[in-house]
């Protein structure tokens, strides 16, 4: 699905809002007569240019706002509220841990966010907006798009647990190898998401420590009990990796132990032939005074004598209990 350049939302300031044109968003911008929300596409010069020609926007704004990667982060300016956080990929062929960067200039009336890819949580707040349910102020669009952020990591962290229940419920024999490659990317999707959710939790951290004046009592609430939900997903994901460590040292073991059953087959049978291979050796050596060499049945007798020798190696083995 092609992102589209400029997306424009005008708040109503009662839970609703409607698309409008860029020319009317531009409008409100500069009379300062309504509440606007604006999505940009990070990937288009569009976006930039727009940005510098505009005399409303201070030039750290401008190039936060177009910089491709930001790490998670909170600064505070006079005029408003500069954020930089992460959201779960959740866009079809794409991976979940490769989170996309969310940039956002937030004013009291004023919310700008730029994006390189479809964000799900934007998508869940428009449609908020379309029904009459969606956030009146910037204070509640802050705290609802955390939330919903949360809310989507939380649904990766459910499909992470369920693999890991998976794999150690069903670790079998003849599938180690692959049993094996699927633990790795577990381990390395749970790395990747710690390293932007321990950022964002310190972003979130510095947001409600240092609010700008505009956030309300209640959605600083919210903030905070989505930045516990962030310390649960951290510690979940450390618990994650212990879980992975530990099925990785069952399938070592497991891997140790058929080893070692095949070193003991191969020893019982080195053990059996190598005798037997004495006496083959022994008796096919050219030379005269070769036991049975103008016997008739000397052949058959040999074998006889290599079976029976065999049989009594076995049995001694049973009573070792060795078999």
């Amino acid at each position: 699905m092609t992102l589209e350049t400029f997306v424009a939302v005008q708040l109503d300031g009662n839970g609703g809002g409607k698309r409008i044109e860029m020319g009317e968003a531009e409008k409100i911008l500069r009379e300062r007569n309504g509440m606007v929300w604006l999505r940009f596409n990070a990937l288009r010069e569009e976006v930039e240019e727009w940005l510098n020609h505009s005399a409303r926007f201070d030039s750290v704004v401008v190039e936060h706002l177009s910089f491709d990667e930001s790490r998670p982060r909170s600064l505070l300016f006079e005029e408003g509220l500069l954020l930089s956080l992460r959201a779960v990929n959740h866009n079809e062929s794409k991976d979940p841990e490769d989170m996309i960067a969310i940039k956002m200039w937030v004013e009291e009336k004023v919310i700008l966010t730029s994006r390189d890819q479809s964000i799900k949580s934007f998508d869940d707040i428009e449609k908020s907006l379309l029904a009459g349910k969606g956030p009146r102020t910037a204070s509640q669009f802050l705290s609802s798009l955390v939330n919903y952020l949360a809310d989507n990591t939380e649904l990766t962290m459910d499909d992470l647990e369920d693999s890991l229940e998976e794999l150690e419920g069903e670790i079998e024999p003849d599938d180690i190898m692959e049993t094996r490659n699927q633990l790795t990317d577990l381990r390395r999707f749970a790395l990747r998401l710690k390293r932007y959710l321990t950022p964002q939790r310190e972003a979130l951290n510095h947001l409600v420590s240092a609010p700008p004046k505009w956030l309300k009592r209640r959605d600083k609430t919210l903030i905070t009990e989505n930045i516990d939900q962030y310390n649960r997903f951290l510690d979940d994901l450390l618990f994650s990796s212990e879980r992975v460590r530990m099925v990785q040292e069952d399938l070592q073991n497991l891997d140790g132990d058929q080893m070692n059953g095949r070193m003991y087959t191969l020893t019982i049978a080195a053990t059996i032939f190598l005798p037997l291979s004495f006496f083959t050796g022994l008796f096919g050596i050219n030379v005269g005074g070769i036991p049975f060499a103008e016997s008739g049945m000397g052949f058959f007798s040999f074998c006889l004598f290599l079976v029976g020798f065999v049989v009594v190696q076995l049995l001694i083995f049973k009573r070792m209990k060795l078999l």
